[in-house]
């Protein structure tokens, strides 16, 4: 790892229902500061630290928040320390993926996760600041019942792109740990960060 990760910034937005008050769920202390200097990526190295496959987990668990009811996501917002699309241009790919983990807790093994709803994205060329991605239609989490929300941001090998991307994050706390995925750096199965 380039960077240790302290406290990662990735959220949801959710409604329960059609005509239902939309919320949103994190695990940070603080959602809105990303710190330069706390994120963490698996890249191949200084000088240029081009980012190898990176994956990056949340876990929620609805029924400790809003009981057994339906819901759709709407929206997820991550931090990014930096996102710099290399060859000039303006954004680089990436797939954000919604599962169901009937293992509440560490995503892993990931064998056991129920894939909801998955959308490639497009993030912006930035540095220390939240990005949101609205889906282009709500991925329903129905009758979850006991088991986890698990929210994965998936970066993909940017070498030939010559892409770089650090995950965001700040020292201020969390309730729950981000994991962490690379196949590119031996890392299989999501890996607790902090």
């Amino acid at each position: 790892f380039t960077n240790l990760l302290r406290t990662a910034v990735l959220a949801a937005v959710l409604a329960p229902g059609v005509f239902a008050q939309q919320f949103c769920w994190t695990e940070m202390t603080d959602n809105l500061t990303v710190t330069p200097g706390t994120g963490v990526a698996c890249t191949y190295g200084a000088p240029n630290n081009y980012t190898a496959i990176n994956e990056y987990w949340r876990s929620y668990n609805p029924l400790a928040r809003i009981g057994a009811a339906n819901f759709d996501v709407l929206s997820v917002t991550f931090g990014v320390e930096d996102a710099t699309a290399g060859l000039s241009a303006p954004t680089q790919p990436a797939t954000l993926n919604i599962y169901r983990d009937p293992t509440p807790g560490n995503p892993a093994p990931r064998a056991n996760l129920v894939l909801l709803g998955s959308e490639v994205i497009a993030i912006p060329n930035q540095t220390v600041s939240l990005y949101t991605h609205t889906f282009s239609t709500p991925i329903p989490a129905n009758g979850l019942g006991g088991d986890d929300l698990v929210l994965m941001l998936s970066i993909p090998n940017g070498l030939t792109l010559q892409n770089r991307f650090f995950f965001g994050g700040n020292p201020n706390g969390q309730a729950s740990p981000t994991y962490l995925s690379s196949s590119d750096c031996g890392i299989a199965e999501p890996l607790a960060c902090g």
